[in-house]
């Protein structure tokens, strides 16, 4: 296995920064939809993601 050059190894930390703040922005809005009384079910089905995933953001897990 080769090693990871100084360029592998940026694009990496890029990609989990970019992965992080999107998953950031995806759990303010699915709150933000919570808060303007929208349904559980509506928002996962929107964001594509499960049930539980939103109710335990709501939460605050």
């Amino acid at each position: 296995m080769a090693d990871l050059t100084p360029q592998m190894i940026a694009r990496l930390e890029a990609a989990g920064t970019t992965r992080r703040d999107a998953d950031a922005e995806l759990r303010n809005a699915v709150l933000a939809a919570l808060d303007a009384s929208g349904s559980v079910r509506a928002i996962a089905a929107a964001a594509g993601i499960s049930t539980n995933t939103v109710q335990r953001w709501k939460r605050g897990e």
